[in-house]
């Protein structure tokens, strides 16, 4: 009953954030927001639940991050993808923002695997729950970003 109570901001955080996408973006890529942004943040909850993780005031921090770097890849593609989608075809268009996108997911998440894994070493078991939920939320957050969003926008 607890663990219910405190998802609560994270699920009004991702309502806002969906709000804001379909406002801005259209109906298209707001479907490949939502499934860019719920894969990982469901996955990485799931794996919460599945290895007993308790749910605390880090844990809560963490699945913001997972949510909001799926945010900020999924916002980079489509900012790209509109402004290049008005110099050139929309092919040409897809293909260079894909590249480029994943080449952004590809470093930031590198970085942050980094630095997570640093405070999971070095932690304390407080910070160790925080770096492990944030390690598999950028994990998954760099694969949907490489893989799954280019193929959700593109249909």
């Amino acid at each position: 009953r607890q663990a219910a109570i405190d998802m609560w901001p994270v699920a009004i955080v991702f309502a806002l954030l969906l709000a804001y996408v379909f406002i801005r973006f259209g109906l298209k890529m707001g479907v490949a927001f939502i499934l860019d942004m719920f894969i990982p943040t469901a996955i990485t909850t799931g794996i919460i639940a599945l290895c007993g993780i308790k749910v605390t005031n880090f844990t809560i921090p963490a699945l913001l991050i997972v949510m909001a770097l799926a945010f900020m890849f999924t916002f980079i593609f489509a900012i790209c993808l509109k402004d290049y989608s008005k110099k050139t075809d929309a092919d040409e268009a897809f293909a260079i923002v894909t590249k480029q996108t994943s080449k952004i997911a590809l470093v930031v998440s590198l970085m942050a695997i980094i630095a997570l894994a640093f405070l999971l070493i070095f932690g304390s078991t407080l910070l160790k729950n925080f770096a492990i939920v944030s390690l598999v939320g950028v994990v998954l957050n760099m694969a949907t970003i490489i893989y799954i969003l280019p193929g959700l926008a593109k249909k």
